[in-house]
């Protein structure tokens, strides 16, 4: 009869902090040169320009309705922006995430985040137009 056994029981030893660390002694000894070097980054939040506003604080919806459509006014493709803002509401910036077609935009939640997390937003408030003026996608 064969018994079948699970995955997980057929480690051949069993690993611990000591035997790890035993393994990573050779690493260390004269002579060792390492094998592969790995990429440093530096990751920067760039600021590429200004934007005149008259709310010091987003109140309501119609606040940043009114900032979205004095950024988007002159556009001709469909954007999609993140307004960055922080704990009290006050913008501390806007990032256009993506410049689609005429009729769509593709966006990656990656994307949307990225600018956030640098420039520490407490929240954000996503947004894009319709350059063919109208509300909803056909």
């Amino acid at each position: 009869m064969i018994t079948r056994m699970s995955w997980c029981c057929m480690r051949t030893k069993r690993v611990t902090k000591d035997t790890r660390m035993q393994d990573q002694i050779p690493l260390f000894q004269e002579g060792n040169t390492p094998t592969k070097y790995l990429p440093i980054y530096r990751v920067m939040l760039v600021r590429e320009g200004q934007m005149q506003s008259y709310e010091h604080q987003f109140r309501c919806s119609a606040d940043a309705a009114r900032m979205l459509a004095t950024y988007l006014a002159d556009v001709d493709r469909e954007h999609f922006v993140v307004l960055m803002l922080d704990q009290k509401n006050h913008v501390i910036g806007i990032h256009t995430v993506s410049m689609g077609s005429l009729t769509a935009s593709i966006v990656h939640p990656r994307e949307v985040f990225k600018a956030a997390i640098l420039a520490n937003a407490a929240t954000i408030l996503c947004g894009h137009n319709h350059p063919s003026g109208a509300p909803r996608s056909a």
